[in-house]
């Protein structure tokens, strides 16, 4: 799964694996900075009649970390999670969870901004959006003499 063979005791099969091996290693270690160049978090956004609902995946996130802002028709939201101490790394194998900071802005117009709502819970974060009331419209039909 992870390559760990004992390869001190194994000589015949490190000849056998080490071609393979050595292309494995680079294509998975390609895909991983793949991932890593594009990390961001996933957002579902619905759209009712009366509001915008945007739900965010951010698990082991703590709610502290977490930051809304609606400014200029944009909500963008700012995660951080902090990376562990090197008292934890003593017997890691193999670091694949990302550390850092993350931020996703999503273009929302004709918001009423005084009404946004949010709640994180279980690691989802869930921000209601709602719709300004549409105005009485104005529109007719100019007659061309």
């Amino acid at each position: 799964m992870f390559d760990l063979i004992p390869r001190k005791n194994q000589p015949e099969v490190v000849k056998e694996r080490t071609l393979p091996s050595l292309f494995d290693s680079f294509f998975n270690d390609m895909w991983n900075f793949g991932q890593f160049a594009n990390t961001s978090f996933r957002v579902d956004v619905k759209e009712t009649a009366a509001a915008y609902q945007l739900e965010a995946d951010l698990p082991g996130i703590s709610k502290e970390d977490i930051t809304l802002e609606y400014t200029n028709d944009y909500l963008t939201i700012t995660a951080k999670r902090e990376a562990k101490q090197a008292a934890d790394e003593h017997g890691l194998i193999r670091q694949e969870r990302y550390f850092g900071a993350f931020q996703r802005s999503f273009y929302l117009d004709n918001i009423n901004a005084d009404s946004i709502q949010a709640e994180y819970k279980d690691g989802v974060l869930k921000v209601n959006l709602p719709k300004k009331e549409e105005s009485i419209s104005t529109r007719r039909q100019i007659e061309i003499h």
